[in-house]
């Protein structure tokens, strides 16, 4: 951190603090990426069973819109709570490589995509089908954990209804 302030004087001023920020920053950029991971495609309320159109409005409150799909991986009822950990051990040598940085799992997962059904609703009122899936899943990884995962694509493929 000192070299980079030192080196400040003899850089060019815009393009060291590009880079100071990219130095002090990457790491939390990775961070950031796992928890919007965890925020939209996994579930952790112990007290009720996963439902669509509930958890949808929960992580739509801020938006002006309704999100026309979303996929979440679940565990075992009756809670659906995500086992995160083996979610993240794909990434961590649990996964076989497909490509680019897409692991799929060797194990099976519960997933279910929420398909929105009121196009028209804001956030509060969007009315949601969840279609139930168990196989196993592709994620994207980075830094060891999971940062992507997209059923909504597949779904879409499969049943060409978007």
């Amino acid at each position: 951190f000192v070299m980079a302030l030192a080196q400040l004087r003899t850089m060019n001023a815009p393009l060291s603090c590009l880079m100071l920020a990219s130095l002090l920053l990457g790491p939390a950029f990775g961070v950031d990426r796992f928890k919007e991971f965890t925020d939209n495609h996994t579930y952790n309320n112990r007290n009720r069973a996963f439902d669509c159109t509930s958890e949808m409005n929960r992580k739509q409150a801020r938006q002006t819109y309704c999100r026309s799909c979303s996929s979440v991986i679940l565990g075992n009822p009756p809670t659906d709570v995500t086992p995160i950990n083996n979610v993240i051990n794909i990434c961590r040598g649990e996964g076989t490589f497909v490509r680019d940085n897409m692991y799929r799992s060797n194990i099976n997962f519960r997933t279910v995509v929420c398909r929105l059904q009121t196009p028209r609703a804001t956030p509060g009122h969007c009315i949601y089908s969840a279609t139930p899936k168990t196989g196993r899943i592709t994620v994207g990884c980075s830094q060891g954990n999971p940062v992507h995962f997209d059923a909504c694509s597949l779904f879409k493929r499969l049943f060409n209804s978007f």
